[in-house]
């Protein structure tokens, strides 16, 4: 016999509470297992950003490198990777920008300056540029962190 009413309404019409908490407990058990790979995908490092903390580190291990030398700094950045019982990089190479290329290392003007710069020319490595074709300079992350 079946208790189905003409109208829509009977027992075997909707959701019943039951079904209702076992998806609810379905959907809340996927977020969970999701939402570490969510705030990884919206929280990653833009190339602009990865650029400036590789530029603060090769800064560090210019300074570093100076104190080790009594003031003078290295002229390439090749000489903070030269084999000694100094190590200013924890690498066998120099690091590259986010799009694979050197970075531009302008040594300072005299030995002992401090006016050297570490320069990434953006994805487009042409001067200048916006967005991501932009260059960022070690004098102007230096100058955005006194301000």
């Amino acid at each position: 016999m079946n208790t189905t009413v003409a109208n829509g309404s009977g027992p075997e019409q909707g959701f019943s509470i039951l079904r209702l908490i076992a998806v609810v407990i379905i959907l809340a058990l996927l977020a969970v297992a999701l939402s570490p790979l969510l705030v990884a995908w919206l929280y990653r490092p833009t190339p602009s950003t990865k650029a400036i903390e590789t530029i603060l580190t090769l800064d560090e291990a210019v300074r570093q490198y100076g104190e080790d030398h009594g003031g003078r700094k290295p002229e390439t950045l090749l000489e903070l990777i030269q084999p000694s019982e100094l190590q200013y990089l924890e690498a066998t190479k120099v690091p590259v920008d986010p799009w694979g290329r050197e970075f531009v290392y302008r040594p300072p003007s005299s030995p002992e300056g401090d006016d050297y710069d570490i320069v990434c020319l953006g994805a487009d490595v042409v001067p200048g540029g916006e967005g991501e074709d932009r260059d960022i300079r070690l004098s102007e992350i230096k100058h955005s962190q006194m301000s």
